[in-house]
């Protein structure tokens, strides 16, 4: 195997790795918290369970949007900059790429957790976002 077709396999799976990783976030914590939710008829755990639940949540869906993204980018580069793919994903930018795309999720989740936008919502049994018409 070449180094440039192993690059763009371990590239490639390491966006998908993250984005697996980013979809599992919601089964360790906010789905068995809405269970419990659904099994009591509402909530009973609290605020903070709620606004972690809740922040998990928007983690997990915005760490998805801006993983596939990423996976997109990366495709894009290999059919398009095929020549030039080694060099803009070798291993060391790959992983830079991979922590920036959750960094931009981070910052892009965190101000909502400040501002007090997640409360719990009675048809869905769990904390989101409170949606201001």
């Amino acid at each position: 195997m070449t180094a440039k077709l192993f690059m763009f396999f371990f590239a490639g799976n390491l966006f998908v790795v993250s984005l697996s990783v980013a979809d599992l976030v919601v089964a360790v914590y906010p789905y068995p918290v809405i269970l419990i939710a659904i099994f009591q008829n509402g909530w009973t755990l609290g605020n903070i369970h709620c606004q972690i639940s809740g922040f998990l949540m928007g983690l997990s869906v915005i760490g998805s949007v801006f993983n596939i993204t990423a996976i997109a980018i990366n495709r894009y580069c290999y059919i398009c900059h095929s020549l030039r793919y080694d060099k803009l994903f070798n291993q060391k930018s790959t992983w830079c790429y991979l922590g920036l795309t959750w960094i931009l999720t981070i910052i892009a989740i965190v101000p909502n957790f400040f501002v007090g936008s997640l409360q719990y919502d009675p048809r869905i049994f769990s904390c989101t976002f409170a949606q201001t018409v």
